[in-house]
């Protein structure tokens, strides 16, 4: 997704990487990092969005030219404005502003990523106005990370192992950008055993 051009083609979807920690999720962003370089992609604190005033405003402007935004740690508190949360996984205008500026809108929001030790459920992404909408819950997609390696088995040199294959992982998102065009843009429920909607976990459950 952080391949295709979101002027001209609805992607309505975000990501969320759960797990408590020592499992992975750390080296997903690494890895990214290392494809499109750090002007590519913001490391942001989701939180920074569910104020309100100039701090959302200022929030919202670091994302302009951004190809992606990775929020590396989040917690239930950070999806305080669900609203917010709607407009950037949908790729609509959110107001913006820098320091000493004026209002304009930000037309093209990057694609959205999170890590979270956090299990959530679906009542989390419910708005609290109107229980019946799920127009946050059907766009939240999850992969869960539920193994933890032990101290002992830790790679740590894993990143610079990485770094060296970065032409073939990026051929990897090369196939998965092919596989969404033919999909057009949609991701069903359940996604190569790996990822489901919070939509679908709280059917499971």
């Amino acid at each position: 997704a952080s391949l295709i051009d979101r002027k001209s083609i609805s992607f309505e979807y975000f990501l969320i990487l759960q797990g408590t920690g020592a499992n992975g999720k750390s080296v997903i962003y690494r890895v990214l990092k290392d494809i499109f370089g750090d002007e590519e992609i913001l490391n942001i604190r989701l939180g920074q969005f569910s104020r309100m005033g100039d701090e959302q405003l200022r929030a919202a402007h670091s994302m302009k030219g951004k190809r992606m935004m990775y929020c590396t740690e989040s917690s239930k508190g950070d999806f305080g404005d669900l609203s917010i949360l709607k407009a950037i996984s949908s790729g609509e205008p959110i107001a913006s502003r820098q320091i000493g500026g004026n209002i304009e809108m930000l037309q093209v929001p990057p694609i959205m990523l999170c890590n979270s030790n956090y299990r959530w459920k679906i009542k989390d992404f419910l708005n609290k106005n109107d229980p019946e909408d799920d127009s946050v819950s059907c766009r939240a997609l999850i992969i869960n990370f539920d193994k933890t390696i032990s101290v002992e088995n830790r790679d740590t040199l894993l990143s610079q192992r990485l770094y060296k294959e970065r032409a073939g992982i990026f051929q990897w998102l090369v196939r998965g950008m092919k596989r969404l065009r033919r999909d057009k843009y949609r991701i069903s429920e359940t996604f190569d055993g790996k990822m489901e909607t919070a939509l679908a976990q709280l059917h499971a459950n």
